[in-house]
């Protein structure tokens, strides 16, 4: 089987070639796809290839033609500007690709739309206004005080996120339409980042940490086992009609259950810690698209914190020149420098 993993260079990328690294992959041949030729993701991998950035208009011409030349059977997605691209254009692409409906896309890329879908769900919300309404900005300030949570409506990683103590703050994103503003979730019990996995209104896995925050990507994790959790999580990916695959969540907790402020429509940097800890993701999907059903795992009994650190790859520079003269590098070689000696 040929699989192509775009983002090579992208944390979500290597979360998803990490988990093919876990696997028994001997009959998996590995594509790598990425803008930049010293992406590390390359040397992840059997084959790499240079492709457009998703804004580039021959982005989805180019990312054809890497499908067609090279036979790919499963394309994994590694950012999150081709999500949408992609997805509006499966019926030209010539391989299963992992991704859900451009509905659930959108519910994701949107912060006031997550709302709206949890809300018309009969699930938990954050309490919510849009900056370029004044009036509910008000009424929200009147409803929950301060301290509130700005953030722009499409983003990640926390880019752009500002705490409002006070009313004056709101000159700090004066003129900001795109912006929403939130209640403050509570933080005793910290926050959670969960992954699911569903195909066809079945959804056959929820793994959840608790989470510590670094530049909005998590680098200490906690295994966190809770069943009232997990089947409320198992509710909301069954919600979202025309999931094809992986969800991740971002919730904290307000009166003793989850309150969910950011889902993402694919796999996430975490998704190797859940392999790590007995549910991989990445090979369920690839035997859902083998089989069409997913035998169930079951996670590590012992509990787990996971604290992330830099690794490094030591690679011969002739093969980063020669990426640069051909967009291929042929068999990757690279000598791994451990953070602990074994």
């Amino acid at each position: 089987m040929n699989i192509l993993v775009t983002g090579a260079g992208s944390l979500i990328g290597h979360g998803v070639l990490r988990s093919i690294q876990q696997m028994d992959s001997k009959s998996l041949k590995i594509f790598t796809a990425d803008p930049d030729h010293r992406s590390a993701g390359h040397w992840l991998g059997n084959v790499g290839l240079r492709i457009p950035l998703a804004k580039d208009p021959e982005y989805i011409t180019e990312l054809i033609k890497l499908v067609d030349e090279n036979q790919i059977n499963v394309v994994f997605i590694g950012t999150d500007p081709e999500l949408l691209k992609i997805s509006k254009a499966l019926e030209q692409i010539k391989a299963t690709v992992v991704v859900s409906n451009p509905s659930v896309i959108r519910i994701g890329d949107d912060k006031w739309e997550t709302v709206k879908f949890l809300k018309e769900n009969g699930f938990a919300f954050p309490d919510s206004a849009l900056m370029e309404n004044p009036v509910e900005v008000k009424e929200l300030i009147s409803r929950c005080g301060f301290p509130l949570i700005a953030k722009p409506r499409v983003g990640a990683r926390s880019t752009g996120v500002v705490k409002l103590e006070n009313e004056s703050d709101l000159n700090l994103i004066k003129g900001r339409e795109d912006y929403i503003i939130q209640e403050y979730l509570p933080e005793a019990e910290g926050e959670f980042t969960a992954g699911t996995l569903t195909y066809d209104g079945v959804c056959y896995s929820q793994v959840i940490f608790r989470r510590d925050l670094k530049d909005g990507n998590t680098y200490r994790a906690y295994l966190y086992r809770n069943e009232v959790h997990e089947a409320y999580l198992k509710k909301v990916s069954i919600a979202l009609t025309g999931t094809y695959g992986p969800l991740n969540f971002q919730y904290r907790i307000k009166n003793g259950l989850p309150v969910i402020f950011e889902i993402n429509s694919r796999f996430s940097g975490t998704t190797p810690l859940r392999a790590a800890v007995g549910i991989n993701e990445v090979e369920m999907a690839l035997e859902y698209i083998d089989k069409g059903q997913i035998e169930k795992r079951s996670l590590m009994n012992q509990e787990v914190a996971i604290f992330r650190t830099w690794s490094d790859i030591i690679v011969p520079m002739e093969q980063v020149d020669e990426f640069v003269k051909t967009d291929h590098l042929i068999n990757p070689k690279a000598k791994y420098f451990p953070f602990i000696r074994e």
